[in-house]
């Protein structure tokens, strides 16, 4: 299953440090995350990016579960850092497939007569 993923930067993880702290906290748990996806990125994972000029993160990715999707979350570092909406695709041609049957439905029915 394909799941677009949007992550949001969270205010109240950094509004509280000093600038000595943000500098080696992003190198400890920002970059790593990123790192982490640019390679599920290079090896076909996940595709996307962030949103330029911003904290956000917007990807897709294949897990075979909703529980495997949340593993995949949790192991960024900056998982904790980060507000996160999950959202389940369908694929375009289950969409069309979808429309086609309950068309065929409502014309067997007699809907759509004037």
């Amino acid at each position: 299953m394909k799941y677009h993923v949007r992550g949001v930067a969270s205010e109240a993880v950094t509004a509280s440090m000093e600038m000595e702290e943000l500098f080696p906290w992003i190198e400890a748990v920002v970059h790593p995350s990123l790192e982490t996806l640019a390679k599920m990125a290079k090896d076909g994972k996940v595709s996307g990016g962030t949103e330029a000029g911003a904290r956000v993160l917007n990807f897709v990715f294949d897990a075979s579960s909703n529980e495997e999707a949340g593993q995949i979350l949790r192991s960024l570092p900056m998982w904790g850092a980060v507000n996160w909406s999950l959202t389940p695709l369908q694929s375009f041609h289950s969409a069309v497939e979808q429309d086609r049957a309950a068309i065929a439905r409502a014309k067997s029915m007699g809907a759509g007569k004037r």
